[in-house]
């Protein structure tokens, strides 16, 4: 599904101004977007995946306490690859679609050490704890100070927020609703955080393993032919997948072994917005 850019894209009742993936040209043009195995040799990428693959169980719950305790390897994996910014105007789509996914699932690790300990990561900027179940797009309309909404950096003069990663630029430009199940926003709801980073390289293959492994897991969703109980995600961003539910049931059917019928009752699961550590 080929991405494109767009200058500004409103979601919801917010206004978001769209970052461009293209947002700087490099000062020096003979420079170009680094492949994966060059990342690794230059070292932030080496340290920060180990890191995870010591911190981030099986399942994809993440040690927010240890991460806590080393957080030298994330701040170096987040600096190294804000560096990188100028570089996405050359960059080939694959690269710009792992290159924001990681982003993202590294600013949300961030994001939650920089607060822990936490039951949520919507207790972030609330008195009231969201450790239970709620309703997601009441989380989001209730919340009197989101931590999506908080500033994580910019790109030239545009400033970044996880709410804008997530809808303007991984889902407003690159419209492959196989992204949403790579995006780890640290809830018990969400995919589970790799152990290691999306690559250019795999890309495709890498969102197919991640929407077959989310929808799979039987703590995401319940699935049988007639009546599935299917993941809130699916819900919360049905627009991505077509015009009707029937889009949405041709979506899940693609990675599942079973096969949900045409006339099937969904019903959705609630939202977990406990936090997915452990």
């Amino acid at each position: 599904m080929k991405g494109f850019f767009l200058r500004f894209f409103l979601i919801g009742l917010l206004p978001l101004t769209v970052i461009s993936c293209n947002p700087v040209a490099p000062e020096d043009s003979t420079q170009s977007f680094p492949p994966t195995n060059q990342m690794r040799e230059e070292g932030p990428l080496e340290a920060y995946e180990d890191m995870l693959r010591r911190r981030v169980n099986r399942q994809g719950r993440v040690h927010y306490a240890g991460i806590r305790r080393e957080s030298q390897a994330l701040e170096a994996y987040l600096n190294y690859l804000e560096k990188q910014f100028p570089l996405l105007s050359e960059a080939p789509e694959s690269a710009r679609m792992a290159f924001w996914v990681n982003y993202f699932n590294a600013q949300v690790l961030k994001m939650v050490v920089d607060e822990y300990p936490l039951s949520s990561v919507f207790d972030i900027g609330r008195d009231v704890s969201s450790a239970g179940r709620e309703d997601y797009a009441k989380v989001e309309a209730e919340h009197p100070n989101h931590p999506f909404d908080a500033e994580i950096g910019r790109v030239g003069d545009k400033k970044l927020t996880l709410r804008i990663v997530r809808d303007s630029i991984i889902r407003g430009q690159f419209r492959d609703p196989r992204l949403i199940f790579a995006l780890s926003d640290g809830t018990a709801s969400a995919p589970r955080l790799r152990r290691n980073t999306y690559t250019a390289e795999k890309i495709g293959a890498e969102l197919d393993a991640a929407a077959s492994d989310f929808f799979r897991n039987p703590e995401k969703n319940i699935l049988n032919p007639q009546n599935p109980k299917l993941s809130p995600l699916l819900k919360r961003y049905a627009e991505d997948f077509g015009d009707d539910e029937s889009a949405v049931i041709d979506f899940v059917n693609a990675f599942i072994p079973v096969t949900i019928r045409p006339d099937a009752v969904i019903e959705y699961l609630p939202y977990d917005a406990r936090l997915n550590g452990y």
